[in-house]
């Protein structure tokens, strides 16, 4: 590294990290510096939209599971309201699995609801969408099952509650 700078990239949240610089010309080691990642924890929002992410990526605290490593994303060609919106797209059943987990909420999650546009835009097969938590941002598995939604080629506005999910999912 040639700069006084270094950027580093896809450090995970809320974590501690250690680190060491040595020189070219030596074979020592610095004594190590600590530091620690930013948590990705929100107050109670009343909205939340996507005009502030990049086209072709989740937010910032944002994270994806489920069969597909690109999706979804955030697009900007169906959009509802604004210029953007979070895509489902999946073009087979070997990525049909997608999940994507907002931010955890600083409140209860069983006091909590998301409300939502959706509307299919694609195919004449029945689109669904399932609103849940995950309670491990590692385990696609740890996923529990708010609601369904199925979807029309009409915009329409869609409401799940968390009453029976664990305070602290996501």
């Amino acid at each position: 590294i040639a700069a006084t700078t270094f950027m580093l990239s896809n450090l995970t949240m809320d974590t501690e990290y250690d680190f060491q610089v040595k020189s070219d010309c030596s074979d020592e080691w610095s004594q190590a510096v600590s530091f620690a990642t930013q948590g990705c924890t929100y107050p109670v929002l009343s909205t939340w939209d996507f005009e502030d992410a990049t086209p072709g990526q989740l937010p910032q605290c944002w994270t994806r599971m489920g069969s597909s490593p690109t999706k979804p994303l955030v697009h900007n060609i169906y959009h509802f309201s604004g210029t953007q919106y979070l895509e489902f797209y999946h073009a087979s059943p070997d990525d049909a699995t997608l999940i994507a987990v907002m931010p955890a909420i600083d409140a209860d999650l069983n006091t909590l609801r998301v409300e939502f546009y959706g509307k299919q835009t694609y195919g004449n097969d029945p689109a669904f969408i399932q609103v849940g938590y995950v309670t491990d941002l590692n385990d696609p598995e740890s996923y529990g099952h708010a609601k369904t939604f199925y979807m029309t080629d009409t915009p329409a506005k869609y409401t799940a509650f968390f009453n029976n999910a664990p305070t602290d999912g996501y």
